[in-house]
């Protein structure tokens, strides 16, 4: 009833005057209702609500959703009061509607302002116009100072574009958003390659050490959320419940043990403990806005870091250079030594063939008697050095008693020991080998490697880093004069027009439409706008309403010229950022797209800014741009770093092109706001509802009905949360799963020798290949003779008995299997209990949907279970969808119909698993079984 007389009350339009002290009266008297009825009945659905909620493994009940149904139908506000602007929150506030009720009244109101049935109340559009704020563009212009003089404009530029790259920064484009300030050009003569002077000069420019840079946003498509969730998790963790030890009887007042379920004396039931409340949907411990803050922060100072280190990258890469050269030079040393070694080599060998060969003869034989003579002198001294040694013990030992019995005490001679410790030191060396010694030169060679490692380490360490300075802290600097030079630059276009002061015809057009925007505010919406500063140059809140755009212009350029600062200040006050795009209406229009453009708006967010991640939910409108307009104005190419929008979104999302930015901007901030709500409420709406028993001139007005029509506004993280929070309450521990056995060598000798009933043959006929007449090409159905010739039709048989619960696991923790039932393959070695699961579904699926049911000669191929046929499309060969796969006509049966309903329970066990079923359907069949409307392509 309270749905049919707003649904009057939106369409009569009746004019009512309305005192703004008495709203909340004359719309419960417009209603029909009691205040004292709804206030009891918000304190009903507060106690029942608790009640549910302590239960963590319940979901809200119908009889909950109904309610809340039934008191936001009450506390809507009709069109009688939609001019009142204050409506909204008058009603909530004098009702005492609790906190945690007014999202899902204000999601209610949303998308009745979506639908075009009202307006937004003023709390909401001043959230939302909250959203459209750009003052933080300030913070993401970044200077960079102390970059070496030596390099030239051309090198600054390109390590400042690599620095950005590494990071995670969006730039619209280099040439606008990169500015290297420079002095007085050199002109240098340029000669050709005779070295003959050319007429044209060369202007050789010099930076002053210092660039600019202006970030539009942080590329956020890159970060994993499951890392920053887990992080937020880990944070903030859950608070642990500890169970008291003892209980006080509600009876007798006698103390019990924990342990005890009744009470001793009386026997009292034990009264439940009281559950701290669970968290509602959306609250789930991880905060998508201030993971979003931190992500830019991090983003921020590691693009900081780059920065600060380009005067490293350029000490390395000097570094690498003298390696290689050093690298080079001992490799020529070494190879000059190996020439020279293999010369001398060839010269002796060419002296020994240069002589006499008989007199060669005569001195290689006298040489080798020599050598024999010196070999037996060699053994000779040998053998009495071993006969020496021998005699030596004795000779010691002899001394030794000697010195002893005498108790003499002598003096060694200075000098003796240490000339004995060296021939000895000489002698052990003459012993090594020469690899020792080559080891000797390795290890000292490595020694000298590191000891200059050490060196470079010590040398980067000393290399001076550049400053990076964010935001407007550049103005309590030193370059000062320098920032107000970049921003005149950004207002004039190029370095050129802003030496002349001088305007293109863009950005002309521009400063016309600031000078409209500003006429056409009051002047109590002017004056906080306009900064105390400007005055001395003639501009405030009254004069800009009497001043024509000639004399405008004249104090724009005076500002400009002196401290272009407070120009553009006052350029974003009236609702235009840096890059001199409108992107904030300021005249209160509450303009929204239609819903197809509505579509597209979240599919450009979620997909080519977001990534598909959750920060979708948060994402700021001023990460919204369409750089192709942005460098139109400023005659520029589109050369970005980093940027969503490139040709191939222009294509995709070309409903956009044909929309302002502050209209894209504020569309945005409003589909925001509308699933922030939605996110907190969706939990308590009934999304049950059988629009099959109204007739086609029913008007259905029940809210499940109306969100369901605007449901391809929701956000995929909600979406998908609520399916995660539905799946978490209705699992049911188990030990052990179902289990499924399967053959698949016998299904697989089935299918090749099976029966194929065509018509006109005898059933029984052992076939692969029939001739079909073409003229009668009906999909055959399945008959009970062929239920063991197919891996469905054996599953269906052994879970029909199954209890549907057990196919509703817990999702394990850690790498635990997570099936819903379990897959054994009979005469098959198969570990694990995953891979059997997945690949069951992948023979399913080849059984649903063969790739080639006929082939063109019309031959029966070998045999289909014709649950899903080929569209007509695919069989005549024409039009779209011809892979696509439709549900059997003739399958009416009592059995094939058992068959569809096992096939949908398949697909909900892929769905909470998330193991996927292949099958090519088309949009009509899951617009039919979500419930949408269908439509003519």
């Amino acid at each position: 009833v309270l749905r049919k007389i707003r649904y009057f009350d939106n369409l009569l339009r009746i004019d009512i005057p309305v005192i703004e002290d008495t709203i909340t009266f004359q719309h419960f008297e417009s209603r029909c209702l009691d205040p004292v009825w709804l206030f009891g009945l918000l304190t009903h659905i507060s106690t029942t609500t608790d009640n549910e909620r302590r239960n963590s493994q319940t979901l809200t009940s119908a009889y909950i959703q109904d309610a809340f149904e039934l008191v936001t139908s009450a506390l809507l506000p009709g069109r009688v009061l939609e001019h009142q602007k204050t409506a909204v929150s008058r009603i909530l506030v004098e009702a005492t509607v609790p906190d945690w009720m007014l999202a899902i009244v204000h999601a209610n109101v949303m998308l009745n302002f979506i639908r075009g049935d009202s307006s937004l109340p003023r709390d909401i559009s001043n959230e939302v116009d909250n959203d459209l704020r750009i003052d933080g563009q300030w913070q993401r212009i970044i200077h960079v100072d102390s970059i070496p003089l030596e390099w030239s404009v051309e090198e600054v530029n390109q390590r400042l574009v690599e620095s950005i790259k590494t990071s995670k920064a969006r730039v619209v484009d280099k040439d606008l958003d990169i500015w290297i300030p420079t002095t007085v050009s050199e002109v240098v003569s340029v000669e050709d390659k005779e070295g003959e002077a050319q007429d044209a000069d060369k202007i050789q420019k010099k930076h002053c050490g210092q660039a600019f840079i202006l970030v539009d946003c942080w590329d956020i498509t890159v970060p994993d959320m499951d890392e920053y969730e887990s992080r937020a998790k880990e944070e903030k963790p859950k608070p642990e419940i500890k169970e008291p030890e003892f209980w006080n009887c509600s009876v007798c007042t006698l103390e019990n043990a924990s342990s005890n379920d009744v009470c001793d004396a009386c026997e009292s039931p034990k009264p439940r403990i009281e559950m701290p409340v669970q968290e509602d949907f959306g609250e789930g411990g991880f905060n998508v806005e201030e993971c979003l803050r931190d992500l830019e922060k991090e983003f921020a100072n590691q693009l900081k870091k780059n920065l600060e280190d380009i005067t490293l990258a350029k000490y390395k890469e000097g570094i690498e250079v003298r390696k290689k050269k050093e690298a080079e030079e001992r490799k020529a040393k070494k190879q000059e030594e190996a020439n020279q070694i293999t010369d001398e080599c060839l010269e002796g060998i060419s002296a020994m063939f240069e002589g006499n060969p008989e007199e060669n003869k005569e001195e290689n034989s006298s040489e080798e008697k020599k050598k024999q003579e010196g070999n037996k002198e060699e053994e000779k001294k040998q053998e009495n050095e071993e006969e020496k040694d021998k005699e030596a013990p004795k000779e010691g030992e002899e001394k030794e008693k000697k010195e002893e019995g005498e108790g003499e005490h002598k003096e060694k001679p200075e000098g003796e020991e240490e000339n004995k410790e060296k021939q000895s030191e000489d002698a052990k060396e003459e012993d090594k080998p020469k690899e020792d010694k080559e080891d000797k030169k390795d290890k000292k060679e490595a020694t000298g490697d590191k000891d200059a490692e050490l060196s470079e380490e010590e040398e980067l360490a000393k290399v001076p880093r550049c400053t990076v300075t964010f935001g407007l802290d550049i103005l309590a600097g030193s370059s000062k004069n320098y920032f107000n030079q970049f921003l005149k630059k950004r207002l004039y276009g190029s370095e050129a027009n802003a030496e002349t002061m001088k305007f293109p015809d863009p950005i002309n057009e521009i400063v016309s439409s600031i000078f409209t925007t500003a006429q056409g505010l009051s002047e109590e919406d002017l004056r906080p706008k306009v900064n105390e500063s400007l005055e001395a140059y003639g501009i405030t809140a009254e004069s800009l309403k009497t001043m024509d755009l000639e004399v405008f212009r004249e104090c724009a350029k005076l500002v400009s010229g002196e401290d272009c600062y407070l120009l553009w200040k006052l350029f974003e006050e009236l609702g235009y950022d840096l890059w001199l795009d409108c992107a904030r209406d300021l005249t209160g229009s509450q303009e929204l797209f239609d819903q197809v453009s509505l579509k597209e708006l979240l599919e450009f967010s979620e997909v080519e800014l977001c990534n598909e991640t959750r920060f979708v939910i948060s994402l700021p409108s001023s990460m919204i741009r369409i750089p192709e307009f942005t460098t139109q104005k400023f005659d520029s190419k589109d050369n970005g770093i980093h940027h969503y929008y490139n040709q191939a979104a222009t294509l995709k999302y070309n409903c956009l092109q044909e929309q302002p930015l502050k209209k894209i901007r504020y569309n945005w901030s409003v589909l925001k706001k509308f699933n922030h709500y939605l996110s907190d409420s969706i939990n308590f709406i009934n999304g049950i509802f059988n629009e099959g028993r109204l007739n086609s001139h029913s008007i259905p007005l029940n809210i499940p009905v109306l969100f369901s029509e605007f449901r391809g506004l929701l956000t995929k993280p909600i979406l998908n949360e609520m399916q995660q929070r539905v799946f978490e309450k209705t699992a049911i521990p188990r030990e052990n799963p179902p289990k499924l056995t399967m053959e698949r060598l016998k299904i697989s000798q089935g299918q090749t020798t099976g029966t194929s009933e065509v018509p006109g043959l005898p059933s029984g006929v052992q076939t692969t290949s029939v001739k079909v007449n073409r003229e009668n090409r009906d999909i055959r159905t399945l008959t009970s003779k062929r239920k063991d010739e197919f891996a469905f039709i054996r599953a269906y048989e052994q879970m029909r008995e199954i209890n549907v619960t057990q196919l509703r696991p817990e999702k394990p923790l850690g790498t635990d299997p997570f099936i819903c039932f379990e897959v054994i393959f009979k005469g098959e070695h198969v570990v694990g209990a995953t891979g059997p699961y997945r690949q069951f579904l992948a023979d399913l699926s080849a059984e649903l949907q063969p790739s080639v049911p006929l082939n063109e000669d019309g031959q029966m191929l070998p045999q289909n279970l014709n649950l899903l046929c080929p569209t007509p499309n695919h069989r005549e060969k024409l039009g779209n969808a011809r892979d696509k796969f439709v549900v059997t006509p003739s399958a009416v049966s009592s059995y094939h119909l058992e068959l569809y309903e096992f096939l949908g329970l398949l697909f909900g066990c892929c769905i909470r698993t998330g193991v996927h079923l292949t099958l090519d359907l088309p949009s009509f069949f899951w617009k039919q079984l979500s419930g949408e409307n269908l439509t003519i392509a």
